[in-house]
């Protein structure tokens, strides 16, 4: 009759602190003597390497069990699932894609109303711009019409009232100062 105890290594083996305490137990010397002996000591190496997920620490051909455990374990999923397994994995998948998408949605929104943002400001900014040149040409133009309506009026005054004229004409006349006399040489 088989022993009981690869039973209970195996069941240790399928949660990570028995890993680990098979791990210390075969590293461990009891007064000189291996905890266990070689035979089971390799069958718990390999096996608990296999479940860690490492297998560099092995040689080939312990190597080349391990994958034909984890090779017999994939073909054991396979043949076991069911289509209502297969489903839920499918719905699941399809979960997460649809969540990818909608998260890239979202960052491609964002990403489209900050350059609307900008482009609004800098719409703005060149509408002000526009906006104040177009006032200062206004006013420029403002004065322009003010300077011409100002020396028309004058033109029409002078063409309207030509005493006027005649007067401002003689007093600028009076203003330059007269030729000296030449004093006449006595005789």
């Amino acid at each position: 009759m088989p022993s009981a105890a690869p039973a209970i290594l195996l069941h240790s083996l399928d949660t990570q602190q028995g890993v680990s305490n098979i791990i210390l137990a075969m590293t461990r010397r009891d007064v000189g003597k291996p905890a266990f002996s070689l035979r089971k000591k390799h069958f718990v190496k390999t096996h608990a390497l296999s479940l860690l997920g490492t297998t560099r620490l092995l040689s080939r051909s312990d190597r080349k069990q391990v994958n034909d455990i984890k090779n017999k374990k994939l073909k054991d999923v396979i043949e076991n699932m069911t289509i209502g397994n297969a489903i839920s994995i499918l719905a699941i998948l399809l979960t997460l894609l649809i969540i990818w998408k909608a998260t890239t949605a979202k960052i491609e929104e964002i990403q489209l109303k900050n350059i609307a943002n900008e482009a609004s400001k800098y719409i703005d900014k060149e509408r002000e711009k526009e906006e104040k040149m177009m006032q200062h040409f206004i006013n420029q133009s403002n004065e322009d019409i003010k300077q011409i309506q100002n020396a028309h009026k004058k033109g029409i005054n002078q063409m309207h009232n030509p005493y006027e004229q005649y007067t401002n004409q003689l007093q600028e006349n009076r203003n330059i100062e007269p030729r000296k006399k030449l004093k006449e040489p006595h005789v």
